[in-house]
């Protein structure tokens, strides 16, 4: 059995050593990346996106090893789960800092979200994203379901449907839905998938709550529901709105019966 063990973590090695250098190389990109912005005065937009590219594929390759281990040990490598979850976790305060965490869908010229419109493309804004929720998803699988490293995604998760949705300019996107406007299909494609990602992670904090009792968990739930019901709404999409009020009417009648 030792001597299996043996063979499987040389095979492991074996497989893994290129993206294990690879890991190495972008986390010396990222240690001058971070010794420059640390001497900047104010960090631009920019170095955001950068910080944001490096933490994103540095996650990706700690993510291949977990599979690569996985798949030769039938069980993940807490160490590497981490540190892709450290930096998916750094990936999100990037997005952040770029779009914001608000929940407000109305903003002036002074929010950051108005100067990420400006600068950023608009379908990098929702591939990066949506990138970020991809790994994250991807890795919550190799997660225990009532784990606390699975919380700890969901938590990130509630983080990046914020972002998601400030991702989305509101101040032209009733119009730039429009059969005629460029890349109208594609742009459907990424608001539809902010609301199954709302609705996910609503339904995840729902659980949760299920589990703890812990009223700040409904809150979050039915708090994503609001932004839900709020996209709904800017979109004038009556039925959806009029299903999103039934269902945080049902779920905070929940969470008051349960405090009686």
């Amino acid at each position: 059995m030792e001597k299996k063990s043996v063979t499987n973590h040389k095979v492991f090695l074996k497989k893994s050593a290129g993206y294990r250098t690879m890991v190495d190389r972008m986390l010396m990109i990222e240690r001058k990346f971070l010794t420059e912005l640390g001497q900047k005065a104010a960090p631009e937009m920019a170095d955001y996106m950068e910080g944001l590219r490096l933490s994103l594929s540095i996650a990706s390759y700690y993510i291949v090893q977990n599979q690569i281990y996985h798949a030769i040990f039938t069980t993940s490598n807490e160490t590497i789960l981490k540190s892709a979850r450290k930096y998916l976790a750094l990936s999100v305060d990037y997005l952040a800092k770029i779009f914001s965490t608000s929940q407000d869908f109305l903003y002036d010229e002074k929010d950051v979200r108005a100067k990420a419109h400006a600068e950023i493309e608009e379908f990098t804004g929702y591939k990066l994203v949506a990138r970020t929720g991809f790994y994250l998803d991807y890795l919550d699988h190799f997660f225990d379901v009532q784990s606390r490293w699975h919380w700890s995604v969901l938590d990130l998760s509630y983080e990046l449907a914020l972002i998601y949705k400030n991702a989305f300019n509101f101040k032209n996107l009733v119009q730039n839905l429009d059969i005629r406007a460029e890349n109208v299909y594609e742009r459907k494609s990424y608001l539809m998938q902010l609301k199954t990602y709302l609705s996910d992670v609503a339904d995840g904090f729902r659980m949760k709550y299920e589990i703890t009792r812990i009223n700040t968990d409904m809150d979050k739930a039915i708090r994503v529901l609001e932004v839900l019901k709020q996209l709904h709404i800017a979109l004038n999409e009556q039925k959806e709105q009029e299903a999103q009020v039934r269902k945080i009417e049902l779920w905070r009648a929940k969470a008051l019966t349960d405090q009686r």
